[in-house]
């Protein structure tokens, strides 16, 4: 990973409260560098998030 490019996927089950709880902890983690201005030691680094919630409910079926 020299280049600091990298790719993650992970299915994660939670209820709605336990989401919103992860949503805010992903945008705490994003208010702390966000407001970086560029400077000669930094790299630009574009982060993407993608939520896809299941159409189904509770236990995925085979």
């Amino acid at each position: 990973m020299k280049d600091g490019a990298t790719f993650r996927q992970a299915e994660l089950h939670m209820n709605d409260d336990e989401f919103q709880e992860f949503a805010q902890g992903i945008a705490v983690v994003f208010q702390k560098f966000i407001q970086n201005d560029p400077r000669d030691d930094r790299k630009k680094r574009t982060i993407a998030t993608i939520i896809i919630p299941d159409a189904g409910k509770g236990v995925d079926e085979p």
